[in-house]
């Protein structure tokens, strides 16, 4: 470890390790917002089927749908 980070380590407190270790495990963290988006509409094709999911991506505004495709690219 370098000194600067056995300065920060001595001032630390308790309250501070807390909350560095809830956030490390905070889903906003550790996982990624591309394969989630993914994962939920794959969900929600296969729940619903593909009629009903392109009905309902029918009704979605154009431009969302467009940046939807392009993050998930």
């Amino acid at each position: 470890m370098s000194e600067r980070e056995d300065l920060d380590d001595e001032y630390e407190t308790e309250h501070d390790k807390r909350r560095r270790q809830l956030s490390l495990k905070d889903p906003v963290h550790s996982v990624s917002l591309r394969d989630f988006t993914i994962n939920k509409l794959s969900a929600c094709q296969q729940i619903y089927g593909q009629g009903t999911f392109e009905t309902m991506m029918e009704t979605v505004d154009v431009e969302i749908v467009q940046q939807m495709q392009q993050f998930v690219k």
